[in-house]
């Protein structure tokens, strides 16, 4: 995903420095769109990995829970009483605001380069 955002940027840097033009306006109309279609997938991909970290996270804790049960002297697999573990990490955290990030930077350098080949900039 990453790689296909440098690759559009680098068009994006080449569409700027070229003249306005129908053709260089239907390039970057194409490239914007698949933009921001890469950047709905990266963040659709974000959640989805995040959900499934903290759905086994919550599976871990209730198989802890349940082997607690059977031998109450067995020590944890997670300790569920610290709040660091049981919480979400700050790099979790992080995550879910990358996407929103990608896209802000997205709309802005389409918004540039809409100006320029419109003959604004």
């Amino acid at each position: 995903m990453i790689t296909f955002m440098m690759a559009l940027f680098a068009v994006f840097s080449f569409l700027r420095q070229r003249q306005p033009s129908p053709a260089n306006l239907a390039i970057s109309a194409m490239a914007i769109v698949f933009g921001l279609v890469i950047n709905y997938v990266f963040a659709t991909r974000i959640r989805s990995g995040l959900a499934y970290m903290d759905s086994h996270k919550s599976r871990l804790r209730e198989y802890e829970a349940k082997l607690r049960l059977l031998n109450p002297l067995l020590g944890g697999i997670v300790d569920t009483a610290d709040d660091r573990i049981a919480g979400q990490s700050a790099t979790a955290r992080l995550m879910r605001w990358i996407p929103l990030l990608s896209y802000v930077v997205w709309t802005v350098c389409s918004a540039i380069l809409l100006l320029k080949l419109g003959g604004r900039v």
